[in-house]
């Protein structure tokens, strides 16, 4: 997607034209590279720079969204309550995701419960802004829409692999997906260390903490990882790599030819290397 209307993600396509409010350089803002530069221009005084702390609400499960919020840097989690009062993460939002813009166009009370999990800033423009622009600009709309269908695809192979595997392939392809998309932000590699509480893998796998903290203790004891204290260090990334859900794995697995970033794709790295 992320060559939509011909842009090329390179590091100068990624300076934003100066759109972002907190002048941070993202690869895959839906308002800074998703869209063409004279769209890109016009957005800049409509956006609204929003700052978050860790815990801080965004919206709560069941009301009408204000608008929409794509994540300049941090993280937001997106949790809903069963039947029995047990919160699930049913995705988490990282740098370059957007959150509101399905409830504002269905018109339809928000799915979840939205949280930063990390210090997060990120830019909102209001409901009937985004409407309007939904409505009046072609190549707008497809970029939504466009966006929408690689949601959906993710989060029916998300909901697929939780559904179907065992808790090691859960863990793997959980550990894999913080890998995708933690550092997409600046289009670098961060490294294979992770810090994620327990809790939040158990949310997000479906399991309970007890099971996770079992799964990682075994995955330590196979060599796929280390474990310092809260802090995870994957020292086999074959292992978890082949657990990446993002569709590049299944059409165009790591080819040099692949018009796929995913983060498992080391080109990335290699070009900050020459800059």
């Amino acid at each position: 997607m992320l060559y939509l209307f011909g842009m090329v993600p390179t590091r100068r396509a990624a300076n934003q034209d100066g759109i972002c409010p907190h002048r941070v350089v993202n690869r895959i803002c839906f308002f800074c590279t998703r869209l063409p530069t004279a769209q890109r221009a016009r957005l800049h005084e409509l956006l609204q720079p929003v700052t978050y702390a860790v815990g801080d609400s965004i919206f709560h499960e069941g009301e009408r969204a204000r608008g929409v919020w794509s994540i300049c840097r941090g993280q937001v989690k997106l949790s809903k309550y069963g039947d029995e009062g047990r919160s699930l993460v049913t995705r988490i939002i990282h740098s370059g995701g957007m959150i509101g813009y399905r409830s504002v166009l269905g018109r339809t009370a928000v799915y979840g419960t939205a949280v930063a999990s990390e210090d997060t800033k990120a830019v909102f423009l209001p409901a009937q802004t985004f409407e309007d622009l939904f409505a009046r600009e072609e190549t707008f709309r497809v970029a939504v829409m466009a966006l929408m269908a690689e949601d959906l695809e993710h989060a029916e192979s998300l909901a697929a692999s939780m559904a179907y595997n065992d808790a090691r392939s859960r863990v793997l392809a959980a550990l894999a997906e913080f890998r995708r998309v933690r550092e997409r932000v600046v289009g670098s590699l961060a490294g294979w260390e992770f810090s994620i509480p327990r809790k939040d893998l158990a949310e997000l796998t479906g399991l309970t903490v007890e099971a996770v903290v079992r799964t990682l203790k075994k995955l330590e004891a196979d060599g796929v990882l280390e474990i310092q204290g809260r802090k995870l260090r994957v020292v086999d990334p074959g292992a978890v790599r082949e657990h990446c859900l993002h569709h590049c794995t299944e059409r165009q697995p790591f080819n040099a030819q692949s018009q796929c970033y995913c983060l498992f794709d080391d080109r990335w790295a290699r070009d900050a290397e020459h800059e």
